[in-house]
């Protein structure tokens, strides 16, 4: 195993010039990895003139779902530098890593190679493998963010395939030690149904409550990750019920049967919100990382009664407030950034840093304050 001190970290990331807003997530944990839990370095694909042109030809041909015309990002490449212990991956589409072209010494200056994906659904194998099983095989370990896409991609590829969760800074989301004022009754983010969202907003109009959803729809952009992850932070610390629905849910043409949980599903929880929507019935991953009472409170994606079990809820402030408590000690104790990269760091026999283990205390420290109120 390497040791805490030896442990030489080099991060692949795709954010200067992929800016989407369900990016920043991944952005944020490639800081956390680089500057908390390491010294490491970020490995940037070049941008210049040609990169640029490519990168919207790729834009378009995913827009298109014409995958066999996705071309690598960059017109020009780049070292990785120093030799490193491991070289870790964390890509939002498996599109990104066609830009590992531009950094041509990638695999022979790493000891170990993780890629990491966070999203590739079953369904997409079949079509994606002719081109992206030769780059996932010179990876030593390929870890996947969808349950039920494991066992499929690991029949395609000559390299271990695991499970990890989702996870979010929680030390960041949580609303202790001074939890502001829940101003905001009801936050949507995403997609709703229509009949759930014109329920909601009749009801803050009739009573003045506050119900806050996205206008917005397709590829928003941010101008900057961290600003947009702490604006989130702080509309979900003063949210008092969030909806949580499986990912895709109303897509089914590209998920199809598959049933699988965000990270959002830990974002509103670890932020003390009252998490409504889909119980992931059937998933053992589900079962095992959202296992506390109160978690996510069944309610169905079309509900024109929503309004009502929100009001039924509100009847209840004794246990909505342990619900809180709970959603955000639990959390702090199992699906911070830190328990992923540490299982990360076993995987690719690393030791885990000094750094990782101050951490680890700061986040048991605030969940023994979360639990004494």
């Amino acid at each position: 195993m390497t040791t805490a001190v030896g442990a030489r970290v080099a991060v692949f990331t795709t954010r200067d010039y992929r800016r989407e807003i369900f990016r920043c997530l991944g952005y944020e944990y490639e800081d956390a990895i680089i500057s908390e839990f390491h010294d490491g370095h970020l490995v940037k694909p070049v941008s210049d003139v040609l990169g640029t042109l490519m990168f919207r030809a790729q834009l378009w041909t995913e827009r298109m779902g014409i995958d066999r015309f996705v071309q690598p990002v960059g017109g020009r490449t780049t070292s990785l530098g120093d030799d490193v212990d491991l070289f870790y991956a964390f890509p939002t589409s498996t599109r990104d890593i066609l830009a590992l072209s531009t950094v041509p010494d990638w695999r022979a200056r790493s000891r170990f190679a993780i890629c990491h994906l966070q999203e590739l659904w079953t369904a997409d194998i079949p079509g994606q493998m002719p081109w992206l099983k030769p780059i996932l095989n010179q990876f030593d370990h390929v870890i996947c963010m969808l349950y039920n896409s494991v066992e499929p991609l690991a029949r395609e590829l000559d390299v271990p395939v695991s499970y990890m969760a989702p996870s979010v800074d929680a030390e960041a989301l949580c609303p202790w030690p001074d939890p502001p004022a829940r101003v905001i009754d009801a936050c949507a983010i995403g997609n709703m149904a229509p009949v759930t969202h014109e329920a909601l907003w009749g009801w803050g109009q009739r009573t003045g409550f506050y119900y806050r959803f996205t206008t917005e729809s397709g590829a928003q952009f941010s101008n900057d990750h961290i600003m947009h992850r702490r604006a989130l932070t702080q509309t979900l610390q003063r949210s008092k019920y969030f909806f949580t629905y499986r990912a895709k849910r109303d897509l089914t043409e590209q998920r199809r049967t598959q049933d699988e949980f965000g990270p959002r599903y830990f974002e509103g929880a670890a932020a003390g919100a009252v998490q409504l929507g889909d119980q992931v019935h059937g998933s053992p991953a589900y079962a095992e990382n959202l296992d506390w009472e109160g978690a996510v409170i069944e309610a169905e994606f079309s509900a024109p009664d929503m309004p009502a079990l929100i009001e039924e809820l509100e009847a209840q402030p004794e246990w909505i407030a342990q619900v809180r408590r709970d959603n955000v000690t639990n959390c702090l104790l199992r699906h911070d950034h830190i328990y992923r990269w540490e299982d990360t760091l076993r995987i690719a026999g690393c030791a885990p840093t000094p750094a990782m283990a101050a951490r680890r205390a700061r986040l048991q420290a605030l969940a023994e304050t979360v639990v004494a109120g």
